[in-house]
């Protein structure tokens, strides 16, 4: 089981400003950053952190196992990640990467979501008609 305490850090998010490392022990972040704390497989815990514009994977036990993604446009890159919806069958997560106004599509066999990529990209901006 996943605790709610986190450790004390400067800024208001959990998530440290210096190179993005996650700051919490045992923890999943309840901040603004963390618009969705949901999806569970395998043991594993997917945190969307729009702040740092990736994905925070966390260990059964709440510890932190990986950073995926980065700022931008390009596949397995966020801008504002606001939602995780796990597709458990089929084993896909999907991403609503709000401000580049699509929907990624993420898989990977590893345990450790080592290879974890983006294997389809759902939506586009539109042209405000």
């Amino acid at each position: 089981r996943i605790s709610q305490t986190t450790v004390p850090h400067r800024s208001a998010s959990p998530f440290a400003v210096r190179r993005n490392e996650l700051l919490t022990r045992g923890a999943v972040p309840t901040t603004p950053a963390a618009r969705t704390v949901q999806v569970r497989s395998n043991g594993l815990t997917f945190v969307a952190d729009a702040e740092n514009h990736c994905l925070q994977v966390l260990r059964a036990d709440g510890t932190h196992l990986r950073r995926a993604g980065s700022f931008g446009k390009e596949f397995g890159q966020f801008n504002t990640l606001q939602g995780l919806v796990m597709h458990a069958e089929a084993g896909l997560l999907y991403v609503a990467d709000t401000c580049n106004h699509r929907v990624q599509v993420l898989s990977w066999q590893k345990a450790d979501t080592s290879d974890l990529k983006c294997v389809k990209v759902i939506g586009r901006e539109g042209k405000g008609e």
